[in-house]
């Protein structure tokens, strides 16, 4: 794990056109009880996703990369290295 306390984010913080998804660094975020931090390795963007994030909707999204952190959980292995997403 990395000792780097920010990472790069992709983010909105307004709706409107698509120059409005920029890239930032931000304070990365400590996973939760249950939860896990994912680092990236590629994600979907594209019409329609772009749209339907920046008109506010939550759309489905698709991911790919592996488990970078966890959270406290009693029934979690680390054999679930790799993950690819999608859904809601």
């Amino acid at each position: 794990m990395s000792d780097e306390p920010e990472m790069t984010a992709c983010r909105v913080h307004e709706f409107g056109p698509p120059e409005l998804i920029g890239t930032e660094l931000i304070d990365r975020p400590v996973p939760r009880e249950r939860e896990v931090l994912i680092k990236v390795k590629a994600a979907g963007v594209g019409p329609p996703w772009d749209s339907w994030i920046r008109s506010g909707k939550s759309p489905a999204t698709t991911l790919r990369g592996s488990i970078f952190q966890i959270g406290r959980c009693d029934r979690f292995t680390r054999s679930l290295q790799k993950i690819a997403g999608g859904g809601q």
